[in-house]
């Protein structure tokens, strides 16, 4: 067939044609190859790559490359059994991924007798998630996961491997990942022997629930030295931490004016008064059967401490001075200063009963010596002495309040050293007054005191435009008037409850406290018949440290891990009553906190009582003790 010109011509473009789509193609995949390569040589290179090997798990395949690298670490290295450590897992995000925090799930691989306890993730970050239409946590770029677990009592080798599951799922902003499991391996050695520490925990207990009739068998004057040393240690603990703003306040006040020696004793005269009046409520409370303490549960002692308290605020602030009446000032009285030694002395009486609150194991001994023995007047000079020893602390910040005399001898300095104390004293005043009246009147009371004292410091007065400091002034004090009106809001419209649903922004996860049963004699009996140990908790809403026990020892990991073996009860001791009036004799209880730990078996463990603030570590090992009885 002959082929005409334009007939070629045709052909020869078609096939040109053809060539450029081939070499377009080449090209295409050409580029497509070098692409995998390089995200195969990245994956390769991961900086996210941890030097120990994980493995990621999919439907039972190994996965290329995943999102998440996490590292394992188990502290200490060395176990013991029932030994309660420490599981660390790292983990790292890459820049533009987030993980869910509530689809972290860690479980254990294998059935080795370890225990854990609920993990806690931080930081976090809450943000809205447009996938779920709603405010959600996500763990961003690195965070730290940490649990406590428990060793099992025997593993059969020197050296194991403890495999961990670790389950999440991440997201970008456009899209997310099907959830993944990590398998981690934390290595560590087991001793395979149970290290004789209970000794020296009994000898622990037993020193600090020592009998005080023994210590006053050894002379009167090793017991005063005793109850002043125990003394000193009690006013080191958190319980004593509220009065230190109050003391501040107290022997601040024209401390610039005193030489050393006179602050001195201003500060020896307080603390004065403050041993007066502890001494008189333990004597009282030991007589009558009364918990010590439990005065600053009535709401007239509120009440009138809130009045002091308010008042002492004003008269810093200027509204008036403290005199003495004119009848008086020209009588008998005449030489009397309520700012001077006097008046430190009834701020003491004052502060005593703040301090009452306070009990160590050695207070509760000497009170119930006091109530065993009915000697009401060694009772009252022991406590004296006890008291004294708490009060060293506050002779020191009374003798370093001099200070002030370094500054210049007069000026408006001075109305700014009378204000910060009159605000410490308002701190005080608000602490107890949160105790006395409902939130809704508490959050009423900040407000309106925000806005007046604004208003008073200048947030509605014209600035100095020579002074660049009043409009920063001015600017503080108008923003104290809006977050003033927003507690006054949040009391109108009954807003706290709303505002405590875990609605803010965390850096950290919410802990959460022990699942208590309320103590009955109904639910007492059958925790004896349970075969688990048992403790009690005595606890009021005046107890400071019952509250210290709450905020840092019951939410601690590991003692919570621990409480899932016993049968926790808790008896509200805040009010008195017949059945309260019946554990104070069966128990010897004088003061709060008092915990009670009964053995398995049903036995009460009197060596293990708690009658004080402790720190987790220490209630960790107390707890143990219990759970070998």
């Amino acid at each position: 067939m002959k082929l005409t010109k334009p007939a070629f011509a045709t052909i020869i473009k078609n096939m040109n044609l053809a060539q450029k789509t081939a070499r377009l193609l080449y090209m295409a995949v050409l580029s497509l190859s070098l692409l995998l390569a390089s995200d195969l040589s990245l994956a390769q290179s991961n900086p996210f790559a941890d030097p120990n090997t994980v493995t990621v798990t999919n439907n039972s395949e190994k996965l290329s490359k995943a999102p998440l690298s996490a590292k394992i670490q188990l502290f200490p290295f060395e176990l013991e059994p029932h030994q309660i450590a420490e599981l660390k897992i790292s983990v790292e995000l890459p820049e533009g991924y987030k993980a869910y925090e509530d689809q972290f799930k860690i479980e254990l691989a294998e059935t080795t007798g370890f225990k854990l306890a609920k993990p806690r993730i931080t930081p976090l970050v809450e943000a809205y998630d447009k996938f779920s239409k709603r405010d959600r946590k996500f763990v961003v770029n690195k965070a730290d996961i940490i649990m406590a677990i428990e060793a099992p009592e025997t593993l059969g080798k020197a050296t194991e491997s403890l495999k961990v599951n670790l389950s999440y799922q991440a997201c970008t902003e456009t899209y997310c990942l099907f959830p993944e499991t990590i398998v981690l391996d934390a290595n560590f050695k087991f001793k395979g022997q149970v290290v004789p520490t209970t000794e020296k925990i009994e000898s622990y207990n037993s020193f600090l629930n020592l009998n005080f009739s023994s210590v006053m068998s050894k002379g009167l004057l090793l017991s005063f030295v005793f109850v002043f040393i125990f003394g000193f240690l009690t006013s080191l603990t958190p319980c004593v931490f509220p009065m230190i703003p109050i003391t501040l306040a107290v022997l601040g006040r024209e401390a610039h004016a005193r030489t050393k020696m006179q602050n001195f004793l201003v500060s020896v005269v307080y603390v004065l008064g403050i041993a007066t009046t502890y001494s008189l409520l333990g004597v009282l409370a030991a007589s009558s059967g009364a918990l010590f303490g439990s005065f600053m549960s009535h709401p007239a002692v509120l009440a009138v401490v809130c009045l002091v308290f308010v008042v002492m605020a004003l008269g810093m602030f200027g509204v008036f001075e403290f005199e003495v009446p004119q009848a008086l000032r020209d009588g008998p009285l005449s030489h009397l200063k309520l700012h001077g030694y006097t008046g430190a002395f009834i701020s003491g009486l004052i502060a005593g009963i703040v301090a009452s609150p306070c009990v160590g194991p050695v207070l509760v001994g000497v009170l119930t010596f006091v109530a065993q023995t009915q000697n009401l007047w060694l009772g009252f000079w022991l406590l004296f002495v006890y008291a004294l020893g708490m009060g060293l602390l506050f002779i020191a910040l009374g003798v370093s309040s001099q200070i002030t005399k370094l500054l210049p001898k007069s000026g408006p300095w001075m109305d700014t050293i009378k204000n910060f104390f009159g605000i410490l004293m308002l701190g005080a005043f608000f602490y107890y007054w949160n105790l006395l009246v409902p939130s809704r009147v508490f959050d009423a009371s900040i407000g309106i005191c925000l806005i007046a004292l604004a208003s008073i410091w200048g947030a509605f007065k014209p600035v100095n435009k020579a002074q660049a400091a009043s409009y920063l002034l001015k600017g503080f004090m108008q923003a104290f008037i809006l977050i003033g009106a927003s507690f006054i809001i949040v009391a109108m419209f009954n807003l706290r409850p709303m505002l405590q649903q875990d609605r803010w922004i965390q850096t950290d996860v919410k802990v959460e406290n022990l699942k208590w049963q309320n103590y009955s004699k109904e639910t007492f009996e059958a925790a004896i018949k349970s075969g688990k140990p048992v403790f009690i908790d005595f606890f009021a809403d005046w107890c400071a440290a019952c509250h210290e026990l709450d905020q840092f020892t019951f939410t601690d990991p590991q003692v919570q891990l621990l409480a899932e073996q016993f049968v926790v009860l808790r008896f509200d001791a805040t009010k008195d009553s017949p059945e309260l009036s019946e554990l104070k004799k069966t128990y010897g209880i004088v003061g709060l906190p008092t915990i009670i730990f009964y053995g398995k078996s049903g036995n009460w463990l009197r060596d293990q009582s708690l009658t004080e603030f402790e720190k987790p570590a220490k209630f960790v090992e107390r707890m143990k003790n219990a759970l070998n009885n």
